[in-house]
């Protein structure tokens, strides 16, 4: 109940104030880590961004009490174990807090991680090891100014994006593949950075050389640890945030996450069956390639770009019709009876003849067959129709009408390729949306009837009672 959330807050509030005075002799220090942890995962709306503060405090203490060799008494196994399990909760965490304080402490537990993953690999060297060139890489690019308050230190950042841009990121003896994962979830942040274009774009160039360096491990060797990381890398974290962003309000948040996902496909489209079938949008010409022109500043290449997405991708949808229409048998027939008429009447006049016309059907489409689309329905669904949505559904300034009647028409058309629960999930959302957005109802109503028009199931052998339920 919200009364005892509540309770639990200030308690967490109140333990991360006391924290600081935990001394060796605690003992139940990796049980309270390990209550904790979850809560960083939670939504903002479960869990305020002001409790994570006040469990990163409490982290930021009792780590070393765990993973210390020198006060810890657990086994070192179990210490490299549970400090991997840290890093990866500490780096997710990267992805998702923007408060300010917040970040400051996570970065400063990830340095604390560098610190005992050095001595825990008996390293002596006076070389950062890789961890440590991640944790000053993290640190610096969400550096605050020393002089005013809450100002990002600009230069301190672009320092270090440029460091990682132009050096480290294709030397594995100081970013190997694990390092790898606190610095990603920070670019995929700050790729989210709608005011400031210099960090965006320092960000998105990040996201480059990670996918680069991909594609470097799986040229090498795809079996080798480095490649597995790094793949593991780009299937969690880095195609999810693509997916994710792509359905953002912000068109220049879109943009630089598609070209991220162009230069993926390009890249490593041969080593991602999520990325494979994708291959075929990112032709050489640049007219005629999806990617540079669904979101070009010119608005008929946008829809040009949609014309020829959904061309490909119902292409084997839609079939000449075998049996000619009711309208095609009217005329043969009225032809038929003028002919017999004038013959009886001896007039020799000749009638031009009425073919029978062909009109385009929808034949049922059985996938993974030659009729299936060669862009996947999970790729259309997650990757193509978040952008056709923001058009087809604009609201205000943001709405352009050519694109959203064509953008209208393309998710029509795509419907026709997708499986029964993906249809299924699109219409009902449609129509509750129509319910509630009354300033979209005349826009819903055409998707809606588009989504009808496309409808490619056959139900010709389903068999139902009489109330209509499934059999």
């Amino acid at each position: 109940s919200g009364g005892s959330g509540n309770l639990v807050m200030h308690q967490i509030h109140i333990l991360s104030r006391v924290a600081e005075y935990a001394t060796e002799e605690t003992q139940d220090a990796k049980a309270l880590l390990d209550l904790l942890l979850p809560t960083l995962k939670r939504p903002g709306s479960v869990v305020p961004a002001r409790t994570k503060g006040d469990v990163l405090n409490i982290m930021l203490r009792f780590i070393p009490l765990v993973i210390d060799p020198s006060v810890s008494a657990i086994a070192k196994d179990e210490q490299q174990h549970l400090l991997a399990g840290y890093l990866n909760s500490i780096s997710s965490s990267f992805g998702r807090l923007r408060l300010d304080s917040a970040r400051a402490t996570l970065s400063r537990i990830l340095s604390t991680l560098a610190k005992f993953d050095r001595q825990l690999q008996g390293v002596t060297t006076s070389e950062p090891t890789p961890l440590e060139s991640a944790a000053w890489v993290v640190e610096e690019i969400n550096a605050y100014s020393t002089q005013r308050l809450n100002e990002p230190d600009h230069e301190r950042r672009l320092v270090a994006f440029g460091r990682l841009n132009d050096e480290l990121w294709n030397q594995p003896a100081l970013l190997d593949a694990h390092a790898w994962i606190p610095v990603l979830h920070n670019l995929v942040y700050f790729a989210q950075d709608q005011e400031e274009l210099a960090t965006r774009s320092n960000a998105s160039f990040g996201l480059a050389r990670f996918i680069t360096r991909t594609a470097q491990a799986f040229n090498a060797d795809p079996q080798s640890a480095e490649a597995q990381v790094m793949g593991r890398s780009m299937q969690s974290i880095l195609l999810p945030s693509i997916k994710h962003m792509l359905a953002s309000k912000h068109e220049v948040v879109q943009m630089e996450f598609l070209g991220a996902l162009r230069r993926a496909v390009h890249e490593c489209g041969d080593f991602f069956d999520q990325l494979r079938d994708l291959k075929a949008l990112d032709t050489p010409d640049e007219e005629a390639n999806f990617f540079y022109n669904i979101l070009h500043i010119q608005t008929h290449r946008r829809t040009r770009a949609m014309r020829r997405f959904r061309d490909l991708v119902a292409k084997n949808v839609y079939i000449q019709s075998q049996m000619p229409t009711d309208d095609a048998m009217d005329v043969d027939e009225d032809s038929a009876s003028d002919s017999d008429d004038d013959e009886s009447k001896g007039v020799a006049e000749k009638k031009p003849s009425t073919s029978r016309s062909k009109t385009p059907a929808i034949q049922p489409l059985v996938f993974n067959s030659e009729q299936a689309s060669p862009i996947s329905p999970a790729n259309i669904r997650a990757l193509i129709f978040p952008l056709l949505e923001n058009w087809a559904l604009a609201e205000g300034d943001q709405l352009n009408h050519d694109l959203s009647n064509e953008a209208i028409q393309t998710i029509g058309a795509l419907s026709a390729v997708l499986p029964w629960s993906q249809y299924n999930a699109m219409l009902r959302k449609y129509l509750g949306m129509a319910k509630k957005t009354p300033s979209l109802e005349k826009r819903l109503m055409r998707l809606i009837m588009s989504l009808l028009d496309n409808f490619h199931f056959d139900l010709r052998h389903v068999k139902v009672d009489k109330l209509g339920r499934l059999l």
